[in-house]
């Protein structure tokens, strides 16, 4: 089990909060319920979410998106590698057109054995930020082989290269910062630019666009969605 598995499974402790177990949290607090739904509104917008749609959600941690988009969409198939989040989401996030199963985002192969039609939409919400640059390439080949032709695949809530300096924008992330960078860590994970996607984007016969996120968010000073059709 990875460092970053077990903290997830860490995370899904039956007292926890369902917003803080897939840390959807402004300054250590879940974020409001109307920042949850502005969040959730944007990302369906981003996605062009359509009720004939068959759509994948890849690391969807205890479904609580998941459940919103299968409200608006024919099916929803979500994959996490944390068993543990995916108890919650069977549990309490999983209407009768969704469907859920313990995958790694990057041996979707698998998935083709369970669930053969392919996918009109495909979500990775927050999660790019976990993996490293030169694992996009193979991770957007998987993906890319589950879909239908015409598909859009989003990746969203990614950390802006361009703008890390509005995420450490006070003294004690600066410092958190810079001492990370000392000891080979990123706080954030990966930060991303829209012409990294792009390049793999290219290679795999697609093309990726910026889209900005909901003015209203909390986050959307450093953050984009990368749309990729």
């Amino acid at each position: 089990m990875s460092r970053l598995e077990a903290y997830y499974d860490q995370l899904a402790a039956p007292e926890t909060d369902f917003r803080v177990q897939v840390c959807h949290t402004h300054h250590g607090k879940p974020v409001s319920e109307q920042q949850f739904a502005l969040m959730v509104a944007d990302l369906k917008t981003a996605l062009g979410l359509a009720p004939g749609d068959r759509v994948l959600d890849l690391c969807c941690g205890n479904g609580l998106i998941t459940r919103d988009l299968a409200a608006e969409a024919r099916s929803v198939v979500g994959v996490d590698f944390s068993a543990a989040l995916l108890d919650v989401a069977r549990t309490h996030h999983q209407p009768k057109n969704t469907t859920y199963y313990h995958l790694d985002a990057l041996a979707l192969d698998r998935l083709a054995a369970l669930e053969p039609e392919p996918f009109d939409k495909v979500v990775m919400h927050g999660a790019l930020q976990h993996f490293r640059h030169d694992q996009l390439a193979p991770l957007l080949h998987g993906i890319l082989a589950r879909c239908a032709p015409e598909a859009t695949v989003l990746l969203s809530y990614l950390p802006d290269l361009a703008r890390r300096g509005k995420f450490y924008n006070t003294p004690r992330r600066k410092l958190a910062w810079a001492w990370g960078r000392l000891r080979g860590l990123e706080l954030m994970g990966s930060w991303w630019s829209l012409r990294q996607i792009a390049a793999v984007a290219e290679a795999q016969g697609r093309r990726a666009e910026a889209v900005a996120l909901d003015p209203g968010l909390q986050t959307a000073h450093y953050r984009f969605h990368a749309r990729i059709s």
